[in-house]
């Protein structure tokens, strides 16, 4: 079953909040996941903070194979200092790394959203 981008965001985030590193890995775009040496260490070390919530605001169609999403989120940073902002993920549909395809599998790109 093919997952529409706001379901594949919203497990993104979720994965983040359960510190599922795998499953968060597989809501990444095929091409970064497959381009990285070592993808669950990136993540880890991009997501070590401590999500408290995540609010999908808007999720925008850039094209047939781009999505960009809209979230707030809220997270603790050093000493459990709660932080609030909001980030702007991209979401690519691929069949295979650098190959954009409508009919293909829709993933979070990490490297679109600065924490």
């Amino acid at each position: 079953m093919i997952k529409e981008p706001f379901d594949v965001l919203d497990d993104y985030f979720n994965a983040w909040k359960d510190k599922d590193w795998q499953k968060m890995l597989d809501c990444c775009q095929v091409s970064w996941r497959e381009g990285q040496p070592d993808p669950i260490g990136d993540l880890k070390h991009w997501h070590g903070y401590k999500l408290i919530e995540a609010d999908i605001q808007h999720m925008a169609i850039l094209s047939a194979v781009s999505v960009q999403g809209k979230v707030r989120i809220k997270y603790h940073i050093a000493r459990n200092v709660p932080k609030e902002i909001e980030v702007y993920p991209m979401l690519i549909c691929e069949k295979a790394p650098l190959q954009p395809d409508p009919e293909g599998e829709w993933g979070v790109n990490p490297l679109s959203m600065e924490i």
